[in-house]
């Protein structure tokens, strides 16, 4: 059972209370939860879609290797928000929105959220976008060095640096042997690796 139909099956309040509690679970097709929020803000209503950014492929290639971006999704996939004011639910106009499917329901009632529940998402939403921006100004300032043609980090027989891997994500390893043509053997997990400079960056302070 998804975390958050836990979370709905866990309210035992007639349907009355769940209802005034002003925040509702809408659920969406698969991968358009924050085009459905989108489009119920448009339209007036209340909405809220809290999201994470992972990696995600692109058609694109460089220096041999694909492409990808770090893009928002839905944190609860199949599931969005939104809030009605007591005494004007709006349940037919919501579910004409494109992508959307029903309301979660409970007893036969749509299942709303706690303004603590709410609050809870909104500050995760609010962190996760928090990290993603940090990411991208990382990311920017790499890039900025690597068009510079200056390496960002200066070759240095056993330090230990951060690695690009190959799908986005992040590797520690040291650094063994400094090649030509701008290239550098590192050490990760037993394995020697000849990777370009601009895959190699310092580590933080808060990563050590």
């Amino acid at each position: 059972m998804n975390a958050l139909q836990e979370l709905a099956s866990e309210y035992k309040a007639p349907a009355r209370e769940i209802i005034n509690s002003g925040w509702h679970i809408v659920l969406c097709e698969p991968n358009v939860e924050l085009q459905v929020s989108i489009a119920l803000n448009v339209r007036g209503y209340e909405s809220f879609c809290p999201a994470e950014y992972r990696p995600q492929r692109t058609n694109r290639m460089e220096n041999g290797r694909r492409v990808y971006e770090h893009r928002a999704r839905a944190m609860i996939p199949g599931y969005d928000f939104v809030r009605f004011d007591a005494g004007k639910w709006d349940f037919d106009g919501v579910r004409r929105v494109k992508g959307v499917r029903d309301f979660l329901k409970i007893n036969g009632y749509p299942a709303g959220l706690t303004g603590a529940d709410v609050d809870r998402l909104k500050r995760e939403d609010a962190s996760a976008f928090e990290s993603h921006q940090r990411l991208m100004a990382k990311r920017a300032a790499e890039e900025a060095a690597r068009l510079s043609g200056k390496p960002e980090v200066e070759f240095e027989e056993g330090k230990e640096v951060r690695i690009d891997g190959p799908l986005g994500e992040e590797w520690i390893g040291k650094m063994l042997q400094q090649r030509g043509s701008g290239r550098v053997v590192v050490l990760r997990d037993n394995a020697k690796l000849i990777l370009p400079h601009s895959r190699i960056h310092n580590i933080e302070q808060g990563n050590l």
